[in-house]
């Protein structure tokens, strides 16, 4: 037992350090694209017929958001078939080429490629009190190796235990978001950017990130951004009025400070598959209840596309679920809880954006790879 124990830790370390060397080594794509069902091995991600360090990797680099994967990969990836490619994923897979697991021999549909696109961001520099112009992140073309708007009623749940949702101050107003990285937190791109009361927008200027206790009573720590980055496909969407600027509704916000101590999300992308099985989702974030101010979250299901009037949300990009979105809650997490050796991650796939009438059925942004490198490698904060 000391041995097997010794050997997990070796191969974790080694992942670690090659998967440290790799970030800029490309990949090329090399399974077939012609065919709708692939078999193969469990967690064989590069196709070479092994399960190896090598496989573990990929699916590292592809959930921190250094590479792509092809639709090939994508469906290998899953080793749990439950159509979300998270961390609960990796681990498996890191336990079959520790040889501690046995991987089987699965047939499976291939599954839909997940947006991974070049885009624009726009930064504002707080400190400056002015934008510091737009950048473009390049998509990872190369795949891995083969102020809330919200409506009222509610049915939530005190939420003890995400500590790493965070509320945010916006100049007076409530939205809610939530800590990816050591120094980054992910919200909505509304809740920072909006109109200026005068027929323009502009960014909120004056931001404040609070983390709350166990019970979400009471704020423990505050932290200031540096700066906030948002797509600029949002700001231009929303100055021709168009409609289409929910798709892109996502930002960040840098701190200098070390957030690490309260707690890192992971994150994963649901595959557009996923979207029809009806799974529980689960939406966190700040709002009030019969006067109590607090985290809340709630869960319900995910909701196909193919079944509702999807309106100008292009679903590539977006998702809806029947977890519940009030005031306060926008730029919340939406997550998604995996189970495996009796441990439970809880995967971030989407963010809430915005909520139904009536139902207060979430509305939300998928993360996708382009979101993943948008947050996890990104070279411009």
């Amino acid at each position: 037992m000391m041995k097997l124990k010794k050997t997990v830790k070796s191969l974790a370390a080694a992942v670690i350090t090659l998967s440290l060397a790799c970030v800029t080594v490309p990949f090329t794509a090399s399974a077939n694209t012609d065919t709708t069902t692939i078999s193969f091995w469990q967690g064989d991600v590069n196709g070479d017929g092994d399960v190896s360090t090598a496989d573990v990797v990929l699916v590292l680099r592809y959930l921190n958001g250094s590479v792509g994967a092809s639709v090939q990969q994508l469906t290998r990836m899953d080793v749990f078939t439950n159509k979300v490619i998270e961390m609960q994923d990796y681990n498996k897979i890191l336990d079959f080429a520790a040889n501690i697991e046995t991987p089987q021999f699965v047939e499976s549909e291939l599954y839909s490629a997940i947006d991974c696109t070049s885009r624009r961001y726009s930064k504002y520099d707080y400190e400056l009190e002015k934008e510091m112009g737009n950048y473009v992140i390049t998509a990872n073309t190369s795949s891995a190796g083969v102020n809330s708007r919200i409506f009222e009623t509610y049915n939530d749940y005190r939420d003890y235990e995400n500590l790493n949702t965070v509320q945010l101050d916006l100049d007076g107003n409530i939205g809610s978001g939530f800590i990816v990285g050591e120094h980054v937190v992910a919200t909505a791109a509304h809740c920072l950017y909006g109109s200026d009361g005068n027929g323009g927008f502009t960014f909120c200027p004056n931001v404040e990130i609070n983390v709350y206790n166990a019970a979400g009573t009471q704020i423990v720590q505050t932290y200031t951004p540096v700066s906030a980055h948002i797509p600029v496909n949002y700001r231009a969407h929303l100055t021709i009025g168009d409609g289409f600027e929910d798709n892109y509704d996502y930002a960040l916000l840098y701190v200098e400070e070390d957030l690490s101590s309260h707690g890192i999300w992971s994150l994963g992308c649901m595959t557009t598959e996923f979207m029809a099985t009806g799974s529980n989702v689960i939406a966190s974030g700040f709002t009030a209840h019969d006067s109590v101010y607090s985290r809340y979250y709630s869960r319900g299901p995910i909701r196909n596309p193919v079944e509702i009037d999807t309106g100008k949300n292009n679903m590539d990009l977006r998702f809806t679920s029947e977890s519940k979105l009030y005031g306060g809650k926008s730029g919340g997490p939406v997550y998604y809880e995996a189970t495996y050796g009796g441990n439970t991650i809880k995967s971030v796939i989407g963010i809430g954006t915005g909520a139904e009438p009536q139902s207060n059925n979430t509305w939300g942004t998928r993360i996708t790879p382009t979101i993943l490198q948008f947050y996890l490698n990104n070279p411009c904060f």
